[in-house]
């Protein structure tokens, strides 16, 4: 059985800093990072295949959807380690809705009941979860362990990231169609 502790996985919903989040671990040398990987499976097992054949000795993911998966990805992905990034579910509707006029609500609302049951169970754990307002501190923490580097730049190196804003609007971001419809399938949530 592959081992699969080289590997974080962010879960969080739609416009929580996720884009940011796998941008900032990108640009570590030794990271394999991705945004929303999920959105070009057909399955979860589809993804297990990306991570086995990436070359880089640590891989980070923050994809919103991958809460609706969260039990496969457990059993598919043993030693992984899992952060969640809790937002108010409101804000991520209305930020939805500010960039694509819709209602997002009900999808958002089983979501976020998912990922606040998965907080719950591992409050004790209180460095693998974060609110999106601490969401900075937290993705310094976290640096090093995802990295593999001991040493997470300076000062100044973060206060620039934390200036940068990484968002590509939700109307350009592409996504296979297909592989989406045979990967909601497979949801947890129905």
């Amino acid at each position: 059985m592959a081992d699969f502790s080289h590997v974080t996985i962010c879960f969080s919903l739609p416009r929580s800093r996720s884009q940011w989040l796998a941008h900032l671990y990108s640009q570590a040398a030794r990271v394999d990072s991705w945004h929303d990987p999920l959105k070009d499976c057909a399955s979860p097992r589809d993804l297990v295949a990306k991570i086995l054949a990436s070359k880089k000795p640590k891989i980070f993911i923050a994809d919103t959807s991958a809460i609706l998966f969260h039990s496969q990805l457990r059993v598919l992905l043993p030693g992984a380690r899992f952060l969640y990034v809790l937002r108010d579910p409101k804000e991520v509707c209305r930020s939805i809705a500010r960039q694509l006029n819709t209602d997002a609500s009900l999808i958002i609302g089983p979501m976020h009941k998912r990922l606040q049951e998965r907080i719950d169970m591992i409050a004790h754990q209180v460095t693998d979860y974060t609110t999106y307002g601490d969401i900075e501190t937290f993705a310094r923490d976290w640096w090093p362990d995802i990295t593999g580097a001991d040493d997470n730049a300076g000062d100044d190196w973060w206060r620039w990231q934390n200036m940068t804003v990484i968002d590509k609007p939700l109307r350009k971001q592409t996504f296979d169609r297909f592989k989406t419809l045979s990967l909601l399938r497979h949801s947890e949530i129905r």
